[in-house]
């Protein structure tokens, strides 16, 4: 079993994060867009093996809800708990600040769509033609904390 080490993520990581994002999703936000994640209201985390950065996550705290924007992990460390140990580090920090977290999802996604549902989420609408490169509609999810 892998060991991952979880921490927040530093304007150093913002290279890698790029490079995971890019593996990952058709269309990735730049260097910039991530760097600007790092400060408040956000939750940024990175997940490490043995010192290397393999995956990220990104939340906003918005009043007393939160909303997941981005969570990837490198393709060959899916299915090793490297999402869950993210997801378990961020819901740590929101603590009993939001009681709702939200967040939408390409719906060709079943392999993350299964993910959050394994946590809790439940689907609870659809954005028509949201995602872009290509088109495609989003599911929105949402998870109560509480």
């Amino acid at each position: 079993m892998t060991e991952f080490g979880v921490r927040d993520a530093l304007e150093s990581d913002i290279p890698t994060v790029k490079a995971i994002s890019n593996a990952c999703f058709s269309d990735p936000w730049s260097e910039a867009a991530l760097a600007s994640k790092l400060a408040p209201p956000h939750i940024f985390k990175v997940v490490l093996v043995k010192e290397k950065v393999v995956g990220f996550a990104i939340f906003a705290r918005l009043g007393n809800e939160a909303e997941l924007y981005d969570i990837a992990v490198l393709p060959e460390y899916r299915g090793s708990g490297a999402a869950f140990a993210l997801w378990k580090s961020a819901v740590s920090d929101i603590g009993d600040s939001a009681s709702t977290v939200y967040l939408e999802v390409r719906a060709s996604n079943g392999r993350a769509i299964g993910f959050y549902k394994k946590l809790g989420f439940t689907e609870t609408g659809v954005r028509k033609s949201y995602y872009k490169n290509p088109t495609e509609d989003a599911i929105l999810m949402s998870l109560n904390l509480n």
